[in-house]
């Protein structure tokens, strides 16, 4: 008898073990994914040279040689509208468009393809999940959302 119930507790330490690495092991996944979405966004804004305008803290640029750029910390647009400006450019402003293909390729801002309008300036260096990844880190290291 004393064999079968030391077979059970192990049975029942081995199930509960399981059970605790099952619920860990999604979460640590998550947060590893979580950690290179954020490490993929911050190479994004330095190649991208983000802080020329926006500052290395994202609350807005000081250089001279390029134009002050919004405050991030403080921004109230939504992620699909930062992802949008970001990829596609702020037609009328000093603001360039990141997405490769934008205007040509992918449309944006709900127009048809074609060539890129005059006034827009669309330097087309990463991907729409580089872009992605972009807008989550400036939403969780700038904006803390």
């Amino acid at each position: 008898m004393t064999s079968v119930k030391g077979g059970r507790k192990f049975w029942l330490a081995a199930m509960a073990g399981a059970t605790l690495l099952a619920a860990t092991v999604p979460g640590a996944l998550a947060q590893d994914a979580d950690a290179d979405m954020l490490k993929e966004g911050r190479r994004v804004y330095v190649e991208g040279s983000c802080a020329n305008c926006h500052g290395p803290k994202g609350a807005g640029g000081v250089s001279v040689d390029f134009p002050k750029g919004p405050n991030l910390r403080t921004s109230a647009l939504d992620r699909q509208t930062m992802l949008d400006i970001i990829s596609c450019g702020l037609p009328g402003t000093r603001m360039p468009g990141w997405l490769k293909g934008a205007y040509t390729e992918v449309s944006c801002f709900g127009e048809e393809l074609g060539p890129i309008p005059s006034g827009v300036q669309v330097n087309g260096a990463f991907t729409l999940e580089e872009l992605e990844a972009l807008v989550t880190y400036i939403e969780k290291d700038f904006m803390r959302r």
